[in-house]
């Protein structure tokens, strides 16, 4: 599940399975929160860490990083200036991963964008359409001999 979408979704998950009774799958939905999210990760493995758990502090860590790491690579300039670095520091595989991240996620948002004004001029022609539609209708039924607007003002 795209991490994005985790953060929206698991408290709402959270919330039901605590309401419905469900403490240990709201116990997990809450521990799989708690690793996917960098920052509160990134903490999560400090505490583990004081508590004397080696491996597993540096296991939440890598993951924190792992995903911290997708999330700048997703962001469009950001993504793509990560990738430079990354080339500039002979590191192609990291510059190739950052590149296509950021990449997808400006087609991504390219799409969309194109998509809303696709369907926002059809939309505002369809509703200047139906509104002189109903003008119309109204005008007919009013006047029902009238054959058009000059009609229906000489008429007044």
């Amino acid at each position: 599940m795209d991490l994005a979408v985790k953060w929206i979704t698991s408290p709402v998950k959270i919330t039901c399975q605590v309401a419905t009774g469900n403490f240990s799958g709201a116990n997990e939905t809450t521990k799989d929160l708690v690793v996917s999210t960098p920052v509160i990760s990134h903490a999560a493995a400090g505490v583990v860490k004081l508590c004397g758990e080696d491996e597993a502090a540096s296991q939440l860590w890598s993951n924190s990083n792992k995903n911290l790491n997708h999330i700048t690579n997703s962001i469009p300039v950001v993504g793509h200036a990560k990738g430079l670095v990354h080339y500039a520091c002979d590191d192609p595989k990291g510059g190739n991963e950052a590149m296509t991240t950021a990449n997808n996620s400006t087609a991504a948002i390219g799409n969309c964008v194109g998509e809303l004004l696709s369907v926002v001029p059809k939309t505002g022609v369809a509703l200047v359409t139906i509104a002189a539609e109903t003008g119309t209708n109204i005008v007919e039924t009013i006047h029902p001999n009238s054959d058009s607007w000059d009609t229906w003002e000489n008429d007044q």
